[in-house]
């Protein structure tokens, strides 16, 4: 699928080409992928050094 957005100004082509997803996808994930996103999210920054993140898994 091709995009056809035009800017009315010069803009980088990845803010034309970026894509909100708006469906969801009911497969479960493998268990140690979800390991590897919270590894991910734990070093990720907060909003003005706010710490600490709180992240709540609930698996089925």
């Amino acid at each position: 699928m091709e995009n056809k957005r035009k800017a009315e100004a010069q803009v980088d082509r990845l803010f034309l080409d970026r894509w909100s997803p708006r469906a969801f996808d009911p497969t479960p994930l493998p268990e140690e992928t979800v390991k590897s996103l919270f590894e991910a999210a734990k070093w990720s920054p907060s909003c003005m050094n706010e710490q600490p993140w709180r992240k709540i898994f609930i698996g089925i």
